[in-house]
């Protein structure tokens, strides 16, 4: 039964769904790794799922507005979910490459950036205004969580039922999510004010904002260099590890 304020079990069948996403990318970082020993190619792996979630994300905002939240998450989760399957698919016949997975990792890193702000959106729909506070503690809760879970639990997983495991299981949670979502969960539209704006208005607003307040500027770039280095450093990290 649908119902158009079952936040919980939307935001419960994402962060599992991220999970997994999570897993597949760590484990498929180390099996890069493992096959190149290049630190480079692993690097652009990062690159590779980075760059077009960002550049989208600049972007998105007007799509994500005028069409439908639900139908978007949905699309994209399976495309992200097929993406996984092919990689499965070319693992169990041994014809996986670097090359192969650069490019899924540029189309992965497109559904992100697309479908993270549209989930953003519908659980802004969906969360009575009352409880913004209690659905943004939960976020960060399991935001946090997935982060100190998704090594130990792919590690783990790897370590009885390989990479090939990780895998089946990030499809798995993604079908629990896109299932979850088309049966369970009735995200409403919510009608927009009709304006003739140009195409990167609102990118032009946000640029013009952030001239006149560097502070938040230097903030934004503080924590992009953060969020950045730890990543670029992790091949070397692995390198470190599996040596």
């Amino acid at each position: 039964m649908k119902t158009k304020n079952n936040y919980l079990l939307f935001w419960l069948s994402q962060a599992i769904s991220k999970l997994g996403s999570m897993m597949t990318g760590y484990a498929l970082i180390i099996w890069s790794y493992m096959h190149t020993k290049s630190v480079m190619s692993v690097s652009l792996l990062i690159f590779f799922i980075f760059a077009p979630r960002a550049l989208v994300s600049i972007f998105i905002g007007k799509f994500i507005d005028k069409y439908s939240k639900k139908n978007i998450i949905v699309i994209t989760d399976t495309i992200s979910a097929l993406c996984t399957l092919v990689v499965v698919i070319l693992m169990f016949t041994n014809r996986l490459t670097i090359n192969h997975k650069y490019i899924i990792n540029v189309i992965l890193g497109i559904m992100e950036g697309i479908q993270s702000p549209a989930s953003a959106v519908a659980i802004g729909i969906l969360v009575p205004k009352h409880k913004y506070g209690k659905i943004g503690g939960l976020i960060s809760i399991t935001e946090n969580l997935n982060t100190v879970l998704f090594p130990m639990l792919a590690t783990a997983i790897m370590g009885f039922a390989g990479i090939e495991g990780i895998l089946l299981f990030d499809i798995a949670s993604f079908l629990f999510a896109i299932l979850i979502l088309i049966f369970f969960i009735d995200i409403p539209d919510v009608p927009v004010e009709k304006k003739k704006e140009e195409m990167f208005s609102g990118f032009k607003e946000g640029f013009s904002y952030l001239k006149t307040h560097k502070g938040i500027l230097y903030i934004i770039i503080a924590m992009a260099l953060l969020l950045w280095l730890p990543a670029c450093q992790s091949p070397l990290l692995f390198q470190h590890n599996l040596y």
